[in-house]
């Protein structure tokens, strides 16, 4: 049976690293943000986190989202700090 569903990807760069001007409490921001996405009841949907080089990032996904599989996590090997623009078009790429 074909499914007429549309498929959502998300797309969430992340940096998680120190750098000047960085928000406040941005890992707890960061999971309750992917949690978020979990706990939307829509079920044709997949979440990409793009890190730009930060190994806090990756640490928390392994710890927490690993095993859901509509989570998919792809760390840069430069990092980019605030310039997103590398990490949007990276999640582009790896969208279904």
């Amino acid at each position: 049976m074909f499914d007429e569903t549309p498929k959502i990807s998300l797309i969430m760069p992340v940096y998680l690293g120190n750098y000047h001007g960085a928000a406040t409490k941005r890992k707890e921001k960061f999971i309750r943000a992917v949690n978020s996405f979990i706990k939307n009841t829509y079920y044709n949907k997949e979440l990409i986190i793009i890190s730009d080089g930060c190994d806090i990032s990756e640490k928390i996904y392994k710890e927490n989202f690993k095993n859901n599989e509509n989570i998919f996590f792809k760390k840069l090997n430069e990092k980019t700090q605030t310039h997103s623009g590398i990490n949007r078009t990276e999640d582009i790429k790896n969208s279904t």
